[in-house]
């Protein structure tokens, strides 16, 4: 892939208008049978777009639930976003047939075959962003919870409102009390941090609002050190430290 010389092609949510583009799309593909739809841009995770809406079976669409959301998570090229919208389209396209159940099934995937050899490009089934870049605007702040065992530091990430919020950072306290020597933890150290690596793990990891932790993910492996790992925790441990349990 070339490198974003990349930057030169990059279209912002900005600059793109969405909405004409449906409408140019709906008229090329569709004959202009898709209804018209609101269309967002936000920072999906784990997906370039969704289209929601709501339904009784037997009855349809709700009038006035269907839309569209397209991720501005990532820096795209303006075909990597029309690719995103067409995909979008299709799933606008089954749900207003009533076809709810389709998603990416065999009826789906020979529409996206029929429509890319229309429009020149192929129409991607899952959003590849692994040559992509991060769409950074600014730094965010968020508070991560460090885990040392004996095999390594692991993290969690919670709303950075847990720092202002005295009666949560409590609840928080004492939970994480109660779970260290249960779980063979020797050290947990919740931070206050506010830098572009965080902010990049931050968009790409799940973010809780509630101090009981679920899961946690792998930062730095005595064994095997991920690549980001050792950077992202000197960035935690330079941060606003809320409290420290050893």
């Amino acid at each position: 892939m070339k490198l974003i010389d990349i930057f030169e092609d990059i279209i912002t949510p900005q600059e793109y208008d969405a909405q004409k583009k449906y409408r140019y799309y709906n008229t090329l593909l569709f004959g202009g049978e898709l209804p018209e739809i609101p269309i967002k841009f936000r920072s999906l995770k784990r997906c370039g777009g969704k289209v929601t809406f709501r339904f009784r079976r037997g009855i349809g669409i709700t009038p006035g639930t269907l839309k569209m959301t397209l991720s501005d998570l990532y820096l795209r090229e303006e075909q990597g976003l029309d690719k995103i919208l067409l995909h979008e389209m299709l799933h606008v396209y089954f749900a207003v047939e009533g076809d709810f159940d389709e998603s990416h099934g065999m009826r789906f995937q020979s529409m996206v075959r029929k429509l890319s050899s229309k429009v020149g490009f192929e129409i991607p089934l899952t959003d590849d962003v692994s040559d992509l870049t991060m769409n950074l605007k600014t730094t965010k702040p968020v508070c991560v919870v460090l885990f040392q065992r004996a095999s390594g530091w692991s993290y969690c990430l919670l709303n950075a409102n847990f720092a202002y919020n005295q009666q949560k950072l409590c609840l928080l306290e004492n939970y994480l009390h109660s779970i260290k020597s249960s779980n063979f933890i020797n050290h947990i150290i919740v931070s206050l941090v506010s830098s572009q690596t965080w902010t990049t793990i931050s968009m790409r990891n799940q973010v809780k609002n509630s101090h009981k932790i679920t899961s946690l993910y792998k930062l730095v492996d005595n064994n095997e050190q991920p690549a980001h790992g050792q950077a992202a925790l000197e960035d935690a441990l330079s941060g606003k430290i809320l409290f420290d349990i050893e």
